[in-house]
C-alpha cells in the first residue's frame, strides 16, 4: 500500500489501503473474476458494499471480430436492479432482459485477432451488483458468462463464487517503520526503529 499525504491531515499514517487478491493465470484468456474474493459478509452487505465482476476476453481466432457479445444470466442471489457498469475497454451498450439476462454488446469493435495484433486483441467489461436481501448464511453466490465473437459458438468463462458468511477477522500486526543505514550498501548495515 502507499501512503498519500493529504493537506491538513492530522494523522497521515492512517491513510493506508490494501488489496489482497489471488493472482491467477488462465490458459484461456477469456475469464471472469470477482472482488471481494471468497467471502461476502452480512456486514459488507449492510455497509452497501457490492460485488465487482470483471469479464476479460481475447480474440484468439484468425480474423478480426466485428462485434463481441457477452451474456451473463444473473442468479437469483443477485439484485439485477442494482447493476452499475463501471468500465469497459471499448464503447459498449448493455441491457437487462427477461430472466435477468445481462447483455453487454460491443458493436463494431473490430477486435484484432491475437495472431496479427496480440496486444490489441484484448477487451474487458466491469460491473458491480449487490446481492439480494434475505440471503441465508452459507449461501454460495455464483456467476459465469458466455462470450460470443461475431456469430461463433460461445466461449464459457470460469465460474466465480462468494460464500455469504461470517469470516473470522484477520488481525494485521502493526507495522513499525524501520531505518536501515547506510543505504545503499553492499556490505554491513544496521537496522533501527526510529
Amino acid at each position: 500500500g502507499t501512503i498519500y499525504p493529504v493537506v491538513g491531515d492530522e494523522v497521515p499514517a492512517d491513510n493506508y489501503a490494501a488489496l489482497r487478491e489471488t493472482v491467477v493465470g488462465s490458459f484461456d484468456p477469456n475469464d471472469k473474476s470477482v472482488s471481494p474474493t471468497q467471502f461476502f459478509t452480512p456486514d459488507q452487505f449492510e455497509q452497501g458494499e457490492r460485488l465487482i465482476y470483471t469479464i476479460r476476453f481475447q480474440n484468439t481466432g484468425n480474423y478480426p471480430a466485428t462485434f463481441v457479445r457477452i451474456i451473463d444470466t444473473l442468479k437469483q442471489s443477485l439484485d439485477p436492479g442494482s447493476i452499475q457498469i463501471l468500465a469497459s475497454s471499448h464503447p459498449m451498450t448493455w441491457s437487462l432482459g427477461r430472466d435477468n439476462v445481462l447483455q453487454l454488446l460491443f458493436t463494431n469493435i473490430q477486435l484484432p485477432d491475437s495472431t496479427s495484433d496480440a496486444p490489441n486483441s484484448h477487451g474487458f467489461a466491469k460491473f458491480s451488483i449487490r446481492p439480494q436481501t434475505g440471503l441465508s448464511i452459507g449461501h454460495a453466490i455464483s456467476n459465469r458468462a458466455f462470450i460470443y465473437f461475431d456469430y461463433n459458438a460461445p466461449v464459457e468463462t470460469n465460474t466465480v463464487s462468494n460464500l455469504f458468511d461470517f469470516i473470522s477477522q484477520t488481525v494485521m500486526p502493526s507495522l513499525h517503520p524501520l531505518q536501515i543505514s547506510p543505504n545503499p550498501t553492499s556490505g554491513l548495515f544496521q537496522i533501527q526503529r526510529p
